[in-house]
């Protein structure tokens, strides 16, 4: 294991992961505001009320930066826009940059060459943010509805109402799943030659529960050990939305270098 660790730290210095993270992280940050309104109009679409419900969002992120993404949506419901707008077209290639910055750094990892040309790697990357808005759609609806509708359909059924605690057991489960199998989905889809899906289990497991965990404690550290507003001032909140955005797609980038490190020493076996 000790190996396994000190090889897989000279591996993240060789590839230069910190590079292909600040540049994920920079596009992700670029569009990060846009991509919020493109969540509100998705959910809005739909009947939701944002502003209510922002709470099950706000959930996945770091809680240095909770208040700015607030204050923002309260502004955002004051602009009127489309879901084909210039400004959410350009937010979707712009989010698309980062998941490049991804796949250069997941084929680097693999010792791979870009095969696919930029037509297809640059569809991949759209979908892949588009996924990215379904899956948080749905996993918003689930915790914010799934009670009201199971309950619905079991009282037209005719059969007893289910009960609230068993039910947030079964859908913390099963935003467990779909979390962890959309992770899965971006190893798998992401570099230039697929590989067997159990072979990208390890990095899986590891990125899945990373990210959750690095999220509560980024937050935690935030509050509780930093002083960064006497640096930053008002753009405390943007630096560290920033920093978290790095962290997550660091994250992403070991998860990669760990499924290849584990291939290529069975290959060596």
């Amino acid at each position: 294991m000790k190996n396994f660790l000190l090889d897989l730290v000279k591996r993240l210095d060789k590839h230069d992961i910190n590079s292909y993270a600040a540049q994920s992280a920079y596009f992700l940050m670029l569009a990060f505001f846009p991509f919020i309104i493109l969540m509100i109009l998705v959910l809005t679409t739909l009947g939701v009320d944002n502003i209510n419900n922002i709470e099950k969002i706000l959930r996945i992120f770091p809680d240095g930066t909770v208040n700015l993404i607030k204050d923002y949506l309260q502004y955002s419901t004051k602009i009127s826009t489309s879901i084909f707008s210039p400004l959410l077209i350009s937010t979707i290639f712009i989010s698309s940059s980062a998941v490049g910055a991804l796949i250069k750094a997941f084929n680097i990892a693999n010792d791979y060459t870009e095969t696919r040309g930029y037509l297809k790697t640059k569809s991949i990357s759209i979908l892949l943010i588009i996924g990215i808005v379904v899956v948080f759609t749905i996993l918003f609806f689930l915790s914010a509805f799934g009670l009201n509708i199971a309950n619905r359909i079991t009282g037209y059924m005719k059969v007893a109402d289910i009960n609230g605690s068993f039910f947030n057991i079964l859908v913390f489960l099963l935003n467990f799943i779909i979390y962890v199998a959309f992770i899965g989905a971006i190893y798998y889809v992401l570099p230039a030659k697929k590989v067997k899906f159990k072979k990208i289990i390890p990095g899986t497991l590891f990125a899945a529960p990373t990210l959750a965990i690095m999220t509560n404690f980024f937050g935690y550290i935030v509050q509780n050990f930093t002083k960064y507003s006497v640096v930053y001032g008002s753009l405390t909140s943007v630096v560290m939305l920033l920093i978290w955005l790095f962290v997550c797609s660091a994250i992403l980038i070991i998860g990669e270098e760990i499924n290849s490190m584990i291939i290529e020493r069975k290959e060596n076996k």
